[in-house]
């Protein structure tokens, strides 16, 4: 069989001499069948045939191709054949499992040769067909897809370039180029990686060509080394085996649940997470239901056919609390009963729909951090060793050390179920103090916004420096893009890092998510202080409106209790000057001839009734009933 030309296979011909065994699973049922593989691998050059064993069903071979051409080889004489195993019984072998969306599927195996040789052999289905970028990332996290993976793999703090140039990022492997059919096979000899390197850190295929630092394409590296549209990655893990352990594109099997001594994730499913949650202290839990094509949005249908849906779809559906629509076009339900979480887990169609459902982790888990743990020390052991002595479960646990770093002894970020945070937990005997973990702000890495990731920013890569977009060195005056201040878009001292700062912490500190706790901040702005200890949502509403009521009641028998003593003052003075000139206008028709007793007698009953009317009030005055008439 002919090798494919350089559009649908590359590999290197430099350092031909350096082979790997490749074993194939061919389904042989005679010595013909077995005639018929020999010969068609004969006409391939650089393939020497180890072994072709019909009992076994079992082809080997040694070459110095990819294991895509060699596996076409015995397919073309109408067997089918599955990649058993690839490398040598030497030295170490990775394996990476590349998935993306649209069907981006692949499978790329690491295999150290010697000390100062590794080859590089894989085959990405589903790209389009060209150029695509092969970078190794710095961290190994894909909770996050392109956010958590971080930079190029750089430990020598070098520049962006290809795999020929002598100065590079380690792990710039270079551009892999995908034939008509959608298939990039390529293989690699690389004298910077080694598997022991590697092992705990993440692959990425991005969507176009990389421009390996020369600046001939749009996809301008900057100082993070951020290539936009990264469309897959993957992660790395050890192989105990003579051969790499082999993943057929049929299997397509999972490898997000890897363990390592920096990265360490439950194996247990989510649906048994949200089930033990029964044992554990939380608000609420809120489900979150999406179409299952992710470009695509729920409709918002009819609040009553939903209604109907899920008392249907649902047995415990009198437990949901509150459903709404949200603006990424997806379903939340909220509910406290763990069963109907699941049950709400378990659907796989929604209105005719297919969906995918997931669980809001900020309302149920909590984050602490713990220090001084050996770096020896394999995550999985320490899992089981605080769920042991401790009545807490594990969902996650990150080591935070570099890799190859000299240093014994590390922290660990821990992630447990429920919402309570002991002051300590015991391991090895020993009460470890814990601090909550308030996460650092995260910017955009093209236009440096902290309101979205960069796998979902659309707009124009930009500098941070001055914040404009050009090519080159920046040469303006340096502005912030977020504050307009004099300092670049990166500055810890710009205020709006130390907002997000703020925001961080109150949803560290009432469990909720980064939207909800921006707004809350947002309403808040003046009272930082007190939004920290305000719970987020108000647990007895009918409450909340009788105090309101109560206090609305108050403010106008408070006003109404003002304008009546005004009234009254007002009454008061207009009565004392009436009875001042009633006062005159008797005085002067007083008859001069009445004799004085007579005439002391009128003034005096005429200052009583004055004093009277002076201390008049609603009731009335007593002695103005008892004045004596004159």
């Amino acid at each position: 069989m002919k090798m494919n030309s350089a559009e649908s296979c590359q590999f290197d011909t430099t350092n031909s001499h350096n082979t790997s065994n490749v074993e194939f699973d061919v389904n042989l049922s005679c010595k013909n069948c077995a005639s018929s593989v020999e010969k068609a691998l004969s006409n391939i050059p650089d393939v020497k045939i180890i072994s072709i064993d019909v009992e076994k069903q079992s082809v080997v071979v040694e070459s110095s191709l990819p294991s895509q051409v060699v596996k076409e080889a015995i397919e073309s004489t109408g067997k089918r054949a599955v990649l058993k195993g690839f490398g040598s019984k030497k030295l170490e072998s990775a394996v990476a499992e590349i998935k993306g969306e649209g069907g981006i599927f692949g499978v790329i195996r690491f295999h150290q040769v010697d000390k100062d040789l590794c080859v590089i052999d894989g085959t990405v289905d589903g790209l389009s067909s060209g150029e695509h970028g092969l970078h190794i990332h710095e961290y190994g996290d894909l909770s996050q897809g392109c956010e958590s993976i971080g930079p190029h793999f750089n430990p020598t703090d070098s520049v962006h370039g290809g795999r020929e140039d002598l100065k590079r990022h380690y792990g710039d492997l270079g551009n892999i180029v995908a034939d008509s059919q959608a298939r990039a096979s390529f293989r690699i000899h690389d004298n910077i990686v080694k598997v022991y390197d590697i092992i705990g850190r993440s692959l990425a295929v991005t969507a176009d060509r990389d421009d390996l630092g020369k600046g001939s394409s749009k996809l301008i590296c900057f100082p993070c080394c951020f290539l936009p549209k990264i469309k897959t990655h993957s992660d790395f893990t050890i192989v105990n085996s003579d051969y790499a352990i082999s993943l057929n594109y049929s299997q397509q099997v999972s490898m997000d649940t890897t363990f390592n001594n920096m990265f360490y994730k439950s194996a247990k499913t989510l649906k048994e997470l949200v089930m033990r949650l029964g044992s554990q202290t939380y608000d609420e839990i809120n489900i979150i239901i999406a179409n299952a094509e992710k470009p695509k949005k729920l409709p918002q249908s009819n609040p009553f056919l939903i209604q109907d849906f899920v008392k249907k779809s649902v047995s415990r559906h009198e437990q949901i609390e509150n459903m709404k629509y949200t603006r990424q076009g997806k379903f939340q339900f909220t509910t406290k009963d763990p069963i109907c979480a699941v049950q709400l887990l378990s659907l796989e169609k929604f209105m005719d729909i297919s969906v995918a459902t997931d669980i809001i982790w900020e309302n149920v888990s909590a984050r602490f951090l713990i220090f001084d743990i050996p770096t020896s020390t394999p995550l999985k052991e320490l899992a089981a060793e605080i769920e042991d002595k401790n009545d807490c479960i594990v969902v996650e646990m990150r080591r935070f050390l570099k890799q190859n770093s000299p240093k014994e002894m590390s922290p660990v970020l821990i992630t447990i179920l429920g919402t309570t945070v002991p002051e300590a937990i015991k391991i090895w005997f020993v009460h470890q103090r814990l601090q909550k973990f308030i996460d650092r702000p995260r910017q955009c890495n093209k236009c440096f916004s902290f309101m979205h990731p960069s796998c979902i920013c659309d707009k124009t890569i930009i500098c941070y420096l001055c914040g404009a977009a050009h090519i080159g060195p920046c040469q303006q005056p340096v502005k912030c893009i977020n504050c307009n201040g004099p300092h670049n878009a990166k500055s810890t001292s710009c205020p709006s890092y130390i907002t997000e700062q703020k925001i961080l912490e109150l949803k560290c500190r009432n469990h909720i998510t980064t939207g909800e706790a921006r707004r809350i901040f947002q309403q808040n702005k003046a009272t930082y202080s007190e939004t920290v200890k305000t719970m987020p949502a108000v647990t007895n509403i009918e409450d909340t409106i009788n105090a309101k009521f109560e206090t609305l009641l108050q403010a106008i028998n408070d006003r109404f209790e003002r304008q009546m003593a005004i009234f009254a003052d007002m009454l008061q003075k207009s009565m004392d000057c009436i009875c001042q000139n009633f006062c005159k206008i008797i005085t002067q028709c007083v008859d001069p001839g009445s004799s004085p007793v007579r005439k002391k007698k009128l003034f005096s009953n005429l200052r009583q009734m004055s004093n009277s009317i002076n201390s008049w009030d609603a009731g009335g005055s007593q002695e103005a009933e008892d004045m004596p008439q004159c």
